[in-house]
């Protein structure tokens, strides 16, 4: 299990089946692990009859939320204190900022279906939103075709919220295809963007931002084959990276707290839940791996990492990339070469380019 230094590397996973006496059954139970709170190897029980989604923790590792096994909005200290409950049978998902500011909810509907609505609140200025969702065409207009959505995460400054929604295509054909992609909304306008649009035998899924940047993102591919791929995405150069194999069954893959791996869950035959949760380290641009994956977790089918201290949001710097002339290109003296850059920055607007041979400053645009 993982250890504490300085800021304590903490765990909440959810698996092994606690015996509720109340119901006389087994329930879905959420544990901690945390060394420096003297848990031990197998963890320690907070809550029992929790719904299996991923719990949401404030940046600062103080408190959580998530849903209860009867839909209900559940709160709790990571220390184990404050257990509350509320809203019985009407939260199917939940998502908190780090920053503690936004709250993010599927609700449901009175007869326990998910809405195909996100519910925002801003608790700064007590101010509500709600967003009917859609999938947006680039050369037309949005397709009112989005079921529900279900797994929520916000980016580290609050800024984005990524989730994944089911979504109904007409086939060519005439039928019609059901299918998971993984969507972005911006608060600020509550426009709504697609990220990783399901392909022929892939849905996408789970989405969860990098820790320390708006940049990265971490979903599941899950295959016609029932197996999933863990894929990182660098939202601002458009690309994707292969980080593991969930073998029979979704990873629900989550980034560390510096973002050097990521964990996610796999096929353990050795474990009553069938599923244990692996760490697999990252290269330094997030998008391949860093020598062999190792347990974190044992017999649990989804954990999430926290760290405590002060929060501090990230600041993202801006992405450029050089789009022309293309690597390796070649051109016969004398010539004209033409240089072109796309950039972005998730912070602001993009105020110049500058382009460069060395130190030597070639032009800029602004």
């Amino acid at each position: 299990p993982p250890r504490s230094t300085l800021f304590p590397y903490t765990t909440l996973f959810r698996s092994r089946y606690a015996w509720d006496w109340d119901s006389l059954s087994y329930k879905n139970s959420l544990f901690r692990y945390e060394s420096a709170l003297g848990d031990s190897g197998s963890g320690t029980a907070l809550v029992t009859g929790v719904e299996v989604a991923m719990p949401s923790v404030a940046g600062n590792g103080s408190d959580m939320y998530f849903v209860g096994a009867d839909s209900s909005l559940c709160h709790i200290q990571t220390s184990g204190n404050g257990f509350s409950t509320s809203n019985s049978g009407l939260v199917h998902s939940v998502a908190w900022s780090p920053g503690q500011r936004y709250f993010a909810f599927i609700l449901n509907t009175s007869s326990g279906s998910p809405t195909n609505q996100i519910y925002l609140y801003d608790s700064l200025n007590g101010a509500g939103a709600t967003v009917s969702l859609q999938t947006p065409v680039q050369d037309g207009p949005a397709l009112n075709n989005v079921s529900y959505a279900d797994a929520l995460s916000f980016s580290p400054d609050g800024k984005y919220l990524a989730y994944d929604a089911l979504s109904t295509v007409k086939m060519p054909d005439g039928s019609l295809n059901h299918a998971w992609s993984v969507y972005a909304l911006t608060l600020s306008t509550f426009q709504q963007s697609l990220l990783a649009p399901s392909s022929s035998g892939f849905s996408f899924g789970n989405p969860a931002f990098s820790r320390t940047s708006d940049r990265y993102l971490v979903i599941d591919a899950l295959s016609t084959n029932g197996n999933s791929a863990i894929l990182t995405l660098d939202l601002a150069l458009g690309n994707a990276g292969l980080i593991g194999v969930s073998q029979a069954g979704l990873g629900y893959p989550q980034f560390n707290g510096d973002d050097s791996f990521v964990i996610f869950a796999d096929s353990d035959s050795t474990v009553n839940s069938g599923r244990s949760i692996y760490a697999q380290n990252l290269s330094a641009d997030k998008m391949s791996t860093s020598g062999s994956r190792t347990l974190w977790i044992n017999d649990a089918f989804l954990a999430t990492v926290y760290r405590r201290g002060t929060y501090t949001t990230p600041y993202t710097p801006p992405a450029v990339a050089l789009t022309s002339p293309t690597p390796n290109a070649s051109y016969s003296s004398p010539a004209n070469v033409t240089l072109t850059a796309t950039a972005s920055s998730p912070n602001g607007t993009i105020s110049r380019v500058e382009f460069y041979t060395g130190s030597k400053l070639l032009g800029t645009i602004t």
